[in-house]
C-alpha cells in the first residue's frame, strides 16, 4: 500500500494565492494532502484522478476543487510516459490557505455560497467540462494577473464556482 505524503506548501504572507500554469511530460506528484485548498484545471491531458476514496477518469477541460487535507493525485495515461514530446500535460493550479478570507466567509452573508462551496470541497468537487467554459476562461486569466487584480479575479472565479449547478462531489 502506498503511503500518503503530507505536502508542505509555502504560500507567502505577501501573496495569499499560489497561482501558476503548468506544463509537464506527465503528472509526477504522488498521493498527497496539504492543508491548503487546491484548484486544478486540466487544459491538456488524460488519465486517472484519485481524490479521497474516488477513482475516476480525467480529461482535458476538467476542473477540480480539492478541499483542505483531502488526499489526491493525478496519474497520466501511459501514453504520456512514452517520451512523445508532442504530448503534454498542461493547465493551471491555484492553491490557497484553508483560512483564506476566514472572517469574511464566516461573518458576511455575501460569502455564504463560497463558504458552502469550500465546505463541500472537503469531499472534492468536479466541474462538468462541457458546461465550464466560463470557469476555464477565468482560469486562463488568473495567472496572468498580479497583486490585487489577481485576487479580485480569483474572487470572481470562486463566485462563479459557487453558483454553478454543474458540479459533482
Amino acid at each position: 500500500m502506498k503511503s500518503i505524503m503530507n505536502e508542505r506548501l509555502l504560500i507567502s504572507e505577501s501573496a495569499p494565492l499560489n497561482v501558476r500554469f503548468y506544463d509537464y511530460n506527465h503528472f509526477t506528484y504522488p498521493l498527497h494532502f496539504h492543508s491548503e485548498y487546491e484548484i486544478i484545471y486540466i487544459k491538456e491531458s488524460t488519465g486517472t484522478r484519485f481524490v479521497g476514496n474516488n477513482i475516476t477518469r480525467y480529461e482535458a477541460g476538467d476542473i477540480l476543487l480539492i478541499g483542505s487535507n483531502l488526499p489526491h493525485f493525478l496519474k497520466s495515461d501511459e501514453i504520456y510516459h512514452s517520451g512523445n514530446k508532442n504530448l503534454r500535460v498542461k493547465g493551471t493550479i491555484i492553491q490557497f490557505e484553508k483560512d483564506f478570507m476566514y472572517y469574511a466567509l464566516n461573518n458576511y452573508p455575501h460569502f455564504i455560497k463560497i463558504k458552502n462551496l469550500l465546505q463541500e470541497s472537503q469531499r472534492g468537487i468536479y466541474f462538468d467540462r462541457s458546461k465550464a467554459q466560463k470557469l476555464q476562461n477565468l482560469l486562463e486569466k488568473i495567472p496572468l494577473e498580479n497583486g490585487i487584480n489577481q485576487l479580485l479575479l480569483f474572487l470572481v472565479f470562486l463566485k462563479e464556482m459557487s453558483e454553478t449547478e454543474h458540479r459533482k462531489t
